[in-house]
Order: structure tokens, then C-alpha cells, then sequence
């Protein structure tokens, strides 16, 4: 709302001299008992003379009288004055213009800048603007999400990673040359063509016993049909310990260049659960286990927890956890889960911690077939847990590069990992 009108300050400091003046003036005049004759006639010999000599003894009491006077009714007026705004009786807020707006939020940097529109800015340092840089794209086939949004933000080189859907993979051939000549270090999750693609082994990123039970968690959760409920939630939490238990395995006991998906689905084709309850071979594998490393081995505890039940339950198992990770069983996916290229860390820290070396990650996917999109689901599931690992554990609570995620498309793409991604931006990764 706007302010009442202000009294200029030098009109009152006026009235207070010409109120001390007339305080001089009316002293000079009045004595105790004067009567209103002699009053008046005293009074217009004053203003007959204004600048006579009239002080007398008490000159300055009249004074400080009469400026005393003034400051009560200087008081009362200004305690007393209404703020009448005619026609703006209900309110004055309006909309901020373009210029304002960028006032507040813009840097004067345009590679400081997230653009919002052709003429609206948003600076990258969430700590001056008080705000976070979430920003949600709502628009038909053909609106200009890609063209007016995600390609601008991408060809502004800021101070940004980025890690980007990308169905169909047109936003890597319109801007994917651009950054890597302008430094950028681009990488390419490439399930639309897996010849090019550049690796992603989920191991790489274990550090301890807990991230396996992640790992498997996210795993389930990005190979579970959308919307399917389960009746009873024991099979999907015996098949979890029956994974651990193979997982652990792998990160445990098997050299680093063994240490993938192509192990896992080795040890899972070892097992079997036979009629005349002989053991199979991985029931011999992790007996040589227990003997060497003992009962408490995560691998030894976890096996023995599920394979200890009746075999006809045990064989349920064992082929559910075949069921879930059948989609493995393809020569180039299990080229792809290898080795790992992408290296997350240096995303938000750059190339080996250098705080500089920008990555551009582009998950292409296709968009008519969703058959390996969990993969793309588990990365970036990966991706915010590892990137928190780096600011809250390493990097004090802020990575050395800010992290954007570009999710062009994503509802319609990486539908299982949708709501964790949802969940977590509400916190920085950067």
C-alpha cells in the first residue's frame, strides 16, 4: 500500500520559528494582570512594530512556552491524519513488469542466468534469490518444450552440469557438439542405439553394506510394473534377500573387473533347488564361503535365509529373481553394464575434483519402448544418492558445480523412478 502524504520537514521547522517569534512577541506584552483593554492596545502596537525591542526578563520562558505549544499541535495533527487514498480503496498491489521482475532475480551475467522466457531471467545462486530453481514445463506435443526451454537453458553455458532425458535422443545431436566444444565433458546413456552408448555398472558406486540393500531396492522398485500390487509382499522381500545375498557376493568376493551384472546372472544360473535335495553349485560356492570367511559373511547370512525354507518356496524364489532380472539377458545391455564410463562423482565435482570440468549426461531412450527405461531409472537413482553423498559427506553441504536435470519428457519415459525424483528436488543437490 502506498504511504500517506509527508509533511515536508522544512515547513515544520518554519512553524516552529515562526512559533518561538510570536512567543517573543506575546511576552513582550503580557504582564500579570493586564486587562484586555490594555492587552489589545499593547497587541497592536506590536504589529504596528513587529521588530521592536521587547525582551524582558522573561523573553525565554515565553519561548519555550510557545514552542511547546507548537509541538503538542504538530503532534495532534500528524497522530490524527487518515490515510485516504480515493480509488484505491481496496489495495494497490499489482503485477511486477519485466523489469522489476529481472531487478529482483536476474544477474546482470547472462551465464549466472536459468531463462525462464524470452525476456525473464532467474540467477543461478539460489542463496541471493531465496528460491529454488525447480521449475515445472507444462505443454501439447509441438508447445516448444524442448525448443524453447531445454535447448536455450543447454546453449547458455552456465556454471552448470546437466543430466538430460532425452527421447529419441534430439536434443543430444542439436546441442551435444555445442558443449563438448565449448568444454563440456558429454557422456551418452544411449538405450535408443546401445552400440553407442557409453557404460553404467551400478556397482561402481557400493561403498558399504547398506547401498546393496539400495541398490536392490531401487532395482525392484524400476523393474515392478506400474501400478501392480502384490498380495502377499513375502515373495518380493524373499526374492530382495535372495539378490543380497548374490550381490553381495559379487562386491565382496569377486575381482573389480567382475563386479557387474553379467556375475550376478552367473551365480543366479548356478542356482537350483533339486528334487533329491542335492546341492547345486551355487549351494557349493557359498559353502567354500562360510568356510573360509565364516557364518557371519553378509553373502553366507543372507543365502542361508532364504535357502534354509522348503524347496518348493525356495523354487519360487529362485525363479521370480530370474523373472525380474531376465531383461539382463541381451549381449549389448550386458555390454552396457560392464564397466562404468560415466563416473557420477565428477559431475558436481568435475574431472578428477578439479570444481571446474562441466559434464553434460544424455539418457537417450526410446519412446515407443520401455522394455530397459529401468536402467535409465536406476541410474538416476544413483545419481541423487551418490551426488548427496559428495555435498553432505565430502563437500560440506554444496557441490563445487550446480547439478541441473533436464527431464524432457519423463513422465512419459522413466515412469518408475518418477516419484523418487520427485520426492528428493525439493532438497539442492548443489
Amino acid at each position: 500500500m502506498e504511504n500517506k502524504k509527508k509533511t515536508s520537514v522544512w515547513l515544520i521547522v518554519l512553524g516552529g520559528v515562526l512559533a518561538a517569534y510570536g512567543g517573543y512577541l506575546l511576552n513582550g506584552i503580557w504582564e500579570q494582570g493586564i486587562d484586555i483593554n490594555t492587552f489589545m492596545e499593547r497587541l497592536n502596537m506590536v504589529m504596528a512594530r513587529p521588530f521592536g525591542n521587547y525582551f524582558n526578563d522573561t523573553t525565554f520562558k515565553g519561548i519555550l512556552l510557545a514552542e511547546f505549544v507548537y509541538m503538542i499541535a504538530i503532534a495532534m495533527y500528524l497522530t490524527s491524519r487518515k490515510n485516504y487514498m480515493p480509488g484505491k480503496e481496496y489495495g494497490t498491489a499489482k503485477f511486477a513488469d519485466i523489469k522489476q521482475v529481472n531487478q529482483v532475480l536476474a544477474e546482470k551475467d547472462e551465464t549466472e542466468n536459468r531463462i525462464l522466457s524470452q525476456n525473464v531471467r532467474m540467477r543461478m545462486d539460489s542463496r541471493k534469490t531465496k528460491l529454488n530453481l525447480n521449475t515445472l514445463v507444462i505443454g501439447g506435443s509441438g508447445a516448444g518444450k524442448s525448443f524453447f526451454f531445454c535447448k536455450p537453458n543447454l546453449l547458455q553455458l552456465n556454471r552448470s552440469s546437466y543430466i538430460i532425458t532425452d527421447p529419441k535422443g534430439e536434443i543430444l545431436k542439436a546441442c551435444g557438439g555445442f558443449l563438448q566444444k565449448h568444454g563440456y565433458v558429454v557422456k551418452v546413456l544411449n538405450l535408443l542405439n546401445m552400440e553407442e552408448s557409453d557404460c553404467y555398472n551400478p556397482f561402481m558406486y557400493i561403498r558399504k553394506e547398506s547401498d546393496v540393500v539400495k541398490l536392490i531396492t531401487n532395482l525392484i522398485a524400476n523393474t515392478t510394473p506400474k501400478n501392480s500390487q502384490s498380495s502377499d509382499p513375502f515373495w518380493e522381500k524373499a526374492e530382495s534377500l535372495y539378490l543380497q545375498a548374490l550381490f553381495y557376493y559379487v562386491w565382496l568376493e569377486c575381482p573389480k573387473s567382475e563386479q557387474n551384472f553379467s556375475t550376478v546372472l552367473k551365480l543366479l544360473g548356478e542356482a537350483e533347488v533339486r528334487d533329491d535335495g542335492s546341492p547345486s553349485d551355487l549351494d557349493r560356492r557359498i559353502k567354500r564361503l562360510e568356510r573360509k570367511k565364516g557364518s557371519n559373511h553378509p553373502a553366507v547370512k543372507q543365502y542361508y535365509k532364504v535357502i534354509r525354507g522348503a524347496a518348493d518356496t525356495v523354487r519360487s524364489i529362485v525363479i521370480s529373481a530370474n523373472s525380474r532380472l531376465a531383461f539382463l539377458e541381451n549381449p549389448q545391455i550386458l555390454r552396457i553394464l560392464d564397466h562404468d564410463d560415466i563416473n557420477i562423482p565428477e559431475i558436481g565435482v568435475g574431472r578428477n575434483g578439479d570444481g571446474k570440468t562441466k559434464t553434460a549426461l544424455f539418457c537417450v531412450i526410446p519412446d515407443s519402448d520401455k522394455s530397459f527405461n529401468s536402467i535409465v531409472g536406476l541410474l538416476y537413482s544413483q545419481i541423487f544418492q551418490e551426488l548427496y553423498f559428495q555435498a553432505d559427506f565430502i563437500y560440506e553441504g554444496r557441490l563445487p558445480i550446480h547439478v541441473t536435470f533436464m527431464l524432457d519428457e519423463f513422465a512419459n519415459g522413466v515412469t518408475r523412478s518418477a516419484s523418487k525424483t520427485v520426492e528428493i528436488t525439493d532438497k539442492t543437490a548443489a
